[in-house]
């Protein structure tokens, strides 16, 4: 039991200390989430309420963005879990003793455990939202669409 903990606390501390990248990108995409989700509950209700509230390319932009940000982020992570793997190889140095040895491929394999854990992680946050983002994205689309096939005709009358 003692060595599992250890193990936790060792894999714990590296994302603090060798892997800060990759949880300034997990911190970064879960803020991105947070706006996503808070741009597409408001849109949704505002729609579903049939609400005046003229949409503009602005409404779109400020869901499409963050979202499409977000996702970008999310493909990154196992490039990320990469990069530090390489790093911490590239840092090994075979003349030092076999503890700065094991503690380097460590480092190696933590950096790739995180960007595995990230990824599925966010993957399945977004496969539980994805959905309703992008219906409201599409509604969103359907009444700029409608607001330029109207805007149009009541210009020609």
């Amino acid at each position: 039991m003692e060595g599992t903990t250890n193990f936790w606390t060792l894999i714990g501390n590296s994302i603090f200390h060798n892997d800060l990248y990759i949880l300034i990108a997990a911190v970064t995409a879960f803020i991105l989430f947070l706006i996503t989700m808070t741009i597409t509950n408001s849109l949704k209700n505002d729609i579903d309420k049939n609400s005046e509230t003229k949409y503009k390319k602005f409404s779109y932009k400020t869901l499409v963005i963050p979202y499409t940000v977000f996702l970008s982020i999310l493909s990154l992570f196992p490039l990320l879990g990469m990069f530090g793997t390489v790093k911490a190889l590239l840092e090994l140095d075979f003349s030092a003793p076999s503890t700065e040895m094991k503690a380097n491929f460590f480092h190696a394999l933590t950096s790739t455990a995180w960007g595995i854990i990230f990824s599925v992680f966010f993957k399945f946050i977004n496969s539980l939202f994805q959905t309703r983002i992008e219906m409201q994205i599409t509604k969103l689309e359907l009444i700029m669409k409608d607001n330029i096939i109207n805007g149009d005709k009541n210009e020609e009358t």
